[in-house]
């Protein structure tokens, strides 16, 4: 007997898929011999698939039946043979599992893993005897099926004579058209325009700081859009791995600019090329300089204490702004949601918020935690008092009497008696 070669078919139906194994082989006279060897079958899911979605589980279940049939037998030659009736399938197994929606991609990867793509052969719905695993049939049908026991005629034929494998890619008529392209993902043309601003330190036009509410999220956010600008411009020296302190720190001062920028561009302007703010400036008592990285920071009379430098020199922030708000209540949160003197306490080690005070209450009186320990316990609504107790009633109304003796007195031997009558009211 030569070598044994392994041969597949699989099917589907709105009901149930399978597949369907034989073993081909050549005896010492000559004739071509097909056995049957093993079939595997399932249910359809209670989910309705479509016919061409099951036919593709119908073809996961042959390749993992033909591995499985490798693996057990060694002695197999690797000329395999897999047939489906489905041009669909087919059409897909061909090609790139990449193009088609999750569900279908999941499935002809796993299929191209096991099974190489050329593998796979195309047959008629008449001749494909994985269609019994798809119907149920009575025994009497199976044992006399030929078609289940030894496969289709063309199979014991040597391979010369089997039927031409010539697929359209892709299928034709509109029933495929329609498959394939309800398969397919979707593809969308992006337009890309990139500009280039001298000032790096301006975030807030990348960033809509409106979508954030954790300050800690936007500046981890601003760092790796920071990052991707950094490696995307030309140069040997690239970012990686995990976010450093450094550059949580400059996307800090980024939002601390753009927010400066925002509501004193004036100011920052004059003290750049004139060194001073004009008188009329809202904040021209705060006597407002810039510091190394050109942000507007406090003199105040603190220059020669042993604090640090941002309690000498503060930087200085507007009031009724949004990333002075996350700051306010991510302060407020690392504090353990201390009142108005303790987060502002903490916010002035660092920071002069214009109005501080007042924005501060506002903003903690949105706090839902501390809203939910400062609310007033709900009162026992106190029911009426009993009618005994507030109805008028005349003397005498409700009495009580109580008899009690006989009780013997000392200087005579007669008994006395005793009546005690008493109002209730």
């Amino acid at each position: 007997m030569s070598e044994i070669s392994l041969r597949v078919f699989c099917d589907a139906s709105p009901k149930a898929y399978g597949a369907v194994a034989y073993f081909r082989y050549i005896t010492e006279e000559g004739r071509i011999k097909v056995s049957f060897i093993i079939s595997k079958s399932k249910v359809a899911p209670l989910k309705t698939l479509t016919l061409a979605r099951l036919e593709l589980m119908a073809a996961l279940i042959a390749a993992r039946l033909a591995k499985y049939l490798l693996n057990t037998f060694p002695s197999l030659t690797k000329e395999i043979y897999l047939w489906s009736d489905s041009k669909i399938v087919l059409h897909g197994l061909k090609g790139s599992s990449k193009i088609w929606k999750p569900f279908v991609s999941n499935r002809v990867a796993q299929v191209q893993l096991l099974i190489p793509p050329n593998c796979w052969n195309h047959c008629s719905g008449s001749e494909n005897p994985a269609d019994f695993t798809t119907r149920g049939e009575s025994t009497r049908k199976f044992l006399a099926s030929s078609l289940w026991w030894m496969g289709p005629a063309w199979l014991s034929q040597p391979v010369q004579s089997w039927p031409v494998q010539c697929l359209p890619n892709p299928p034709d008529g509109m029933y495929g058209e329609e498959v394939i392209t309800s398969e397919r993902r979707r593809t969308a043309i992006v337009n890309t325009m990139v500009t280039t601003t001298n000032d790096d330190n301006c975030i807030s036009g990348c960033i809509d700081i409106d979508k954030y509410s954790n300050l800690g999220k936007l500046v981890r956010v601003t760092a790796w859009v920071r990052g991707f600008a950094h490696d995307a411009k030309p140069g040997p020296l690239k970012l990686s791995g995990p976010l450093c302190a450094s550059e949580l720190q400059e996307a800090l001062y980024s939002w601390i600019k753009a927010t400066q920028l925002k509501h004193f561009g004036r100011e920052l302007k004059q003290l750049l090329s004139k060194g001073i703010i004009s008188k009329d400036s809202s904040i021209c008592n705060l006597n407002p300089e810039l510091d190394d990285n050109q942000l507007l920071q406090l003199k105040g009379r603190l220059e020669f204490s042993n604090e640090e430098v941002r309690a000498k020199h503060p930087w200085l922030l507007p009031t009724k702004d949004k990333f002075v708000k996350l700051l306010i209540l991510d302060t407020h949160v690392k504090m353990c949601h201390l009142g108005v003197d303790g987060t502002l306490t903490q916010l002035r080690e660092q920071f002069w918020i214009i109005k501080g005070r007042q924005f501060v209450k506002n903003v903690l009186n949105d706090c839902i935690i501390c809203r939910r320990y400062k609310v007033k316990p709900g009162t026992q609504v106190v029911a009426p008092l009993p009618p005994d107790r507030i109805q008028e009633h005349s003397p005498f109304d409700v009495s009580g009497v109580d008899f009690a003796g006989p009780f013997y007195v000392n200087d005579s031997n007669t008994k006395c008696y005793l009546i005690i009558l008493h109002v209730l009211l």
